[in-house]
């Protein structure tokens, strides 16, 4: 019983406990003890706890934490008996069952009264219950009494096919009103429980497994906020029972079927359902009489059923159930008469079944019988004639002739016939009589993976399912001819399917070796169930599987039948609470002290391990010290509805990326994290995958080792300043008394050291330099290109070794081609450029026009990276006196004629700076006696002894005097009056180069 506090009271054999919930476990402390244990627990309306003991009342005050024994009555000098329950009412009375016989206690007047209608009606009370609307119930060896508590009652006759009997040893009520009354626990059987519902007076008797030992008692269950039902048994430890999950219904001989080896299903005309058990043969229910008839092994005249298993069952176009059994052919029950037609094998005519071992069958649109057999293929039954068709295994599969067993036949909606057999599975067009071979363990998609194929399925989309062996399931891609997988690691519960339906909203369910699977097509996504959930057992049988006319579903398997509606089956809408429950140091649990109240914890070592003082549940943060480099945090859900399936995810947060999907492990493990500060979270969901939008957290500090710490590298610093300090000290004084000996040695030897440096450096830099410059010069075309109709002069000035500048060209098909550009900055850099550009030139300008070669040049000279190095350009093609002039950073062009010059500016940014951009190209005329002239920023740039610029405006002036000369005198021209502005004796401060161009006057 679980009082105020969250603490539980157990009754016990050594007396009464205090258990205190801690998670996935209890911690027992002793609080009572009494001689002979202690049964029956109940609270008054007053608070107080009632229990008995042997032969005495206790009751249990816990403000004063105090027990009081009241002895029972006497008769004569004997007790009245052993006490079997005890139950407190609302009215302040305690019920008792003393030996059997109910009597009530007022603990005012201290008086016991026998309930005198119980007692004439013979009845053996070993469970009492008290329900939400204060009515008494006791539960009795013959069954379950409804108790007026002035000496009458009611019984209720809970008596299910297959119980044996009313017995009732403990009572309790659901979240619904229903009542749930469990019997004792059988040997060999298992317990029994049964929901009672008072309202209609109907009771479900239910079966459990009590495992491999007996129990011999059950005492009353406890319902707990999630709905689930605790039962404490003799010896036998805790039971748990999870109405809410049983939404499947265990059909099992107890409730009338003749065996629980369950192969096949069929559905009649009538409604009625026949299943086939392996080893007895045909169960035949009967919904509207809730009555099972049967057609037993060697049962039936004048024919009656063979000795063999009822391996499939299918039903004629004129109502009748055909059975294919393993070993005794393929019977014909006429559902209405029930007489039976056994079609066998006859060696000497071809005409007769291929074998008497049937494994399946199938009826296809007129009225023919299809069956499947172990090692002979398959055949087709006319009904009509009584003859057969034959499909042995050579004809199926000519490669696989040793081995010919057909597991499964479906007919789809274009009346082709899909077989399914080892190593193959078969599609035949009955029309064209042609054949499809889709072979096993395929790799390419044109087969199953699976060596076997044991279930078949159409969906109502027209599609084929496959249910395999060891693969999964499968599905054929009919227009591309190929076949698609889902197995356990997509979700599926095993990958051995051994039947196939689809529910009305056209998801799937399958029968596996672990349960059902149902998979929503639409979403790819599986949702599985468990005998936990109520399933006859996880192993289910080939082929065992039937949708009914009303929707429902029915699975057989190993123990029985699963019996559900797909469309009343919801989700658990409850999802599970998460606690931290452990912490592990190097894979020990650190051992709880129990000391203190705080939140933060530190670990602690002890002589036998490490300590924490509390739980990590009531802590919010955890500091570990440098040297626990290996911890575990252990979490749990508390969801007891299939505790084994819920699922789990976690994060570190500081060190983990993203969360970690754990799927039922219930630990997280890390290792040698860095000093700091982290955020581990856990979240748990449900089995039906509702998760906790809640995740518990708990901060985890690690320390960094001391000699990290802040204390240490303070002192780190302190050493540092003294030993700098002293050392740095005694460096002066030795230093003091050598500088007076060696200061002019020292001297002199560094300075005729730093000479042999400095000289060496500059004749190594001057050979570099050298090098690069004739590099440099050999790049300037040795010879100038003989232009048609005009005259070219060209003239460069280099400010470094290596210059900036450069100008080539080519005359090609009588069209001249001439380029001027200008490197930013000097020297080696400069230089670099350079070359680039006039491989760049030689190898793509005379293939390319004049645009394309500059977009193609400024793409490649910003893809090279070369940083903060652009390159200024003008390209100028010139014939019979057309010039088309392309410019990129460069200044502008001139015409000089007779009466004047005119500027040519072309816009555009130098090349390398920009990836996208669009440069122009200008057309001009060049007339007789006119000349074109090209020049570098460094003609311009020219500045004289006192810092003025030269400009354009000095060009202009140079090229207005020189304008009707040829093109060497103006080339001349313009180096003299630039040199004139400059001085002779000034270094030039930048590269420069002239290109004059003259079209020649016609004679």
């Amino acid at each position: 019983m679980e009082i105020e506090d969250g603490r539980f009271l157990l009754a016990t054999l050594g007396g009464i406990v205090t258990l205190e919930r801690d998670l996935t476990h209890f911690k027992v402390r002793f609080e009572a003890e009494s001689q002979g244990g202690v049964i029956g627990f109940g609270r008054d309306s007053q608070g107080r706890l009632w229990g008995l003991s042997g032969e005495n009342l206790l009751r249990f005050e816990p403000e004063r934490v105090e027990w009081t024994s009241f002895p029972l009555p006497e008769r004569g000098v004997q007790k009245i008996g052993k006490v079997r329950a005890a139950l407190p009412d609302r009215r302040g009375n305690l019920w008792l069952s003393l030996q059997g016989n109910l009597y009530a206690f007022d603990p005012l007047r201290g008086t016991f009264t026998l309930h005198e209608g119980l007692k004439r009606a013979g009845a053996d009370v070993r469970a009492l219950f008290l329900d939400r609307g204060g009515r008494l119930w006791a539960g009795s060896a013959d069954g379950l009494y409804r108790v007026d508590q002035r000496g009458g009652y009611t019984r209720f006759d809970i008596t299910t096919p297959g119980s044996d009997g009313n017995r009732i040893v403990g009572i309790t009520q659901d979240k619904a009103g229903d009542l749930w009354l469990n019997g004792p626990l059988n040997p060999n059987n298992g317990g029994v429980l049964t929901r009672f519902t008072p309202s209609e007076g109907r009771s479900l008797r239910l079966a459990f497994s009590s495992g491999s030992q007996p129990v011999d008692h059950f005492f009353p269950p406890l319902q707990d906020n999630g709905g689930n039902l605790w039962f404490g048994t003799f010896g036998s430890g805790l039971f748990l029972y999870s109405p809410g999950t049983r939404r499947f219904h265990h059909l099992h001989p107890d409730e009338g079927l003749i065996g629980v080896n369950v192969f096949s299903f069929v559905e009649d005309d009538r409604g009625r359902i026949w299943t086939g058990i392996f080893d007895k043969g045909i169960d035949i229910y009967d919904p509207k009489t809730r009555k099972h008839s049967s057609l037993l092994f060697g049962q039936g005249s004048p024919v009656s059923f063979p000795n063999a298993a009822p391996m499939a069952l299918c039903k004629g176009r004129e109502g009748e159930i055909w059975a294919a059994t393993l070993g005794g052919g393929l019977v014909r029950v006429d559902s209405k008469s029930g007489k039976l037609r056994i079609y066998r094998n006859l060696p000497s005519d071809p005409r007769s079944l291929p074998s008497n071992a049937l494994t399946s069958c199938a009826v296809d649109r007129y009225g023919g019988v299809w069956v499947g057999t172990t090692g002979q293929g398959g055949a087709r039954l006319d009904p009509k004639t009584g003859l057969c068709q034959r499909f042995p295994p050579s004809r199926l599969t000519p490669t696989l002739q040793r081995n010919g067993n057909l597991w499964a036949i479906l007919e789809d909606r274009k009346g082709r016939i899909w077989m399914a057999l080892d190593g193959m599975t078969v599609l035949y067009d009955p029309l064209s009589g042609s054949m499809t071979r889709f072979p096993g363990k395929s790799s390419d998609g044109k087969g199953v993976r699976a060596e076997r194929v044991i279930s078949l399925l159409e969906d109502s989309r027209g599609r084929i399912w496959l249910g395999t062996g060891t693969e999964g399931l499968a599905l054929y891609d009919e227009k591309r001819g190929l076949f698609r997988h889902w197995g356990e690691r997509e979700g599926l519960a095993n990958n051995v399917v051994y039947s196939l339906l689809e529910d009305s909203q056209g998801a799937l369910w399958m029968g596996t070796n672990k349960g059902l699977s149902r998979f929503d097509t639409e979403r790819e996504k599986f949702f599985n169930y468990d005998l936990f959930d109520g399933l006859q057992e996880n192993e289910f049988n080939i082929g065992a599987a039937l949708r009914l006319h009303d929707g429902r579903m029915i699975f057989g398997g190993v123990n029985g039948a699963t019996l559900f509606n797909p469309a009343s089956l919801g989700s658990d809408p409850l999802f599970p609470p998460v606690v931290i429950t452990q912490l592990q140091i190097y894979n020990k649990p650190v051992e709880v002290t129990g000391e203190g109240d705080v939140k933060t914890a530190k670990v602690k070592r002890g002589p036998k391990g490490y300590l924490l003082p509390l739980q990590p549940t009531y802590l919010e943060e955890i500091v570990l010290g440098p040297k626990e480099k290996v911890f575990t945090l252990g979490y749990g859900a508390l969801h007891f509805t299939g505790p084994e399936r819920n699922r789990f995810r976690y994060i570190l947060e500081g060190f983990d990326r993203e969360w970690i999907d754990a799927g039922n492990r219930r630990y997280a493990t890390y290792t040698n994290l860095p000093a700091g500060s982290y955020l581990f979270k856990v979240t748990a969901a449900n089995p039906d995958g509702v998760w906790n939008p809640k995740p518990v957290t708990l901060r985890i500090r690690i320390l960094p080792p001391f000699w990290k710490s802040f204390w240490a590298y303070l002192f780190y610093l302190g050493v540092a300043v003294s030993l700098l300090v002293a050392g740095r000290g005694a460096v002066l004084r030795r230093e003091r008394e050598r500088t007076a000996v060696k200061e002019s040695e020292l001297r002199a030897r560094a300075a005729e050291a730093q000479s042999r440096l400095v000289q060496q450096e500059n004749n190594r830099k001057s050979r570099e330099l050298e090098e690069a410059r004739q590099l440099q010069l050999s790049m300037l075309p040795l010879s100038l290109p003989k232009v048609q109709g005009a005259e070219l002069a060209v003239a460069m000035k280099t400010a470094a070794e290596v210059g900036g500048d450069y100008y080539d060209g080519y005359e090609e098909r009588g069209e001249s081609t001439l380029v001027l550009g200008d490197a930013t900055h000097h020297g080696l850099k400069a230089g670099i450029m350079v070359s680039v550009v006039k491989g760049l030139f030689l190898s793509c300008s005379s293939r390319m026009s004049s645009l394309e070669f500059f977009h193609h040049t400024n793409i490649t000279l910003k893809k090279m990276h070369l940083g903060p190095l652009y390159m200024g350009l003008t390209l100028c093609r010139y014939r019979e006196g057309r010039i088309r002039i392309v410019c990129a950073g460069m200044p502008p062009a001139y015409i000089l004629a007779r009466e004047g010059f005119r500027r040519i500016s072309a816009s555009g940014i130098p090349l390398g700076a920009l990836e996208d951009f669009v440069y122009e190209e200008r057309e001009e005329v060049l007339g007789e006696g006119e000349s074109l002239v090209l020049f570098t920023d460094g003609l311009a740039e020219s500045f004289n002894a006192e810092e003025r610029l030269w400009g354009l405006q000095g060009v202009e002036r140079a090229l207005a005097e020189c304008r009707r000369d040829s093109a060497q005198e103006i080339l001349r021209c313009l180096l003299s009056k630039e040199e004139e502005w400059r001085g002779s004796d000034k270094p030039l401060t930048d590269d420069m180069t002239v290109i004059v161009l003259r079209r020649s006057t016609e004679p």
